[in-house]
């Protein structure tokens, strides 16, 4: 028996899978704050030896702080971008998934993509989606779209190929 899906990805789940990914980045605080702080102690350390006003002064509080600025809006950025860069591609194509004990394949405009659960680095199950990750990319499935039982039977898939 295998999972038969048809699925054709619509905004919200793009950035919802997006922002899902997102929150798990390892050390995200560090990365989003850390360029604000190191930008404040500059400004501090220019004040102290009045070297604020030279031009060197300025162009480096000028590049810290744009860099800072990014970082802090990376997280509204970032899938805003996506989303744009989605729309042209993957938000276009309607993808035929078919998930058995042997793997998982993919038919769409682009092809075929036939992945046996070897291959997959890591299957991660969140809140509303599901990654499957390859070392090229990953595949993802909105948790909306399958049953009660289509998602049993998928847990049990992952659960038998892990061992």
């Amino acid at each position: 028996m295998s999972i038969e899906l048809t699925l054709r990805y619509t905004e919200d789940e793009y950035l919802c899978s997006d922002k899902e990914r997102m929150a798990q980045i390892p050390y995200k605080a560090l990365h989003t704050y850390a360029p604000l702080g190191v930008f404040f102690i500059s400004a501090f350390t220019l004040f102290q030896f009045a070297a604020m006003a030279s031009w060197w002064g300025t162009a480096m509080l000028v590049v810290v702080g744009s860099y800072s600025l990014l970082c802090l809006a990376e997280e509204w950025i970032s899938p805003k971008l996506a989303l744009m860069c989605a729309r042209k591609t993957k938000l276009n194509d309607t993808y035929q998934f078919s998930i058995d004990r042997q793997g998982c394949r993919r038919t769409s405009k682009q092809g075929l993509l036939v992945a046996p659960w070897s291959e997959f680095v890591s299957i991660e199950f969140y809140p509303r989606n599901v990654f499957f990750n390859l070392k090229r990319g990953s595949i993802v499935i909105p948790l909306s779209r399958l049953s009660e039982s289509q998602l049993k039977e998928l847990k049990g898939y992952v659960q038998s190929s892990t061992n």
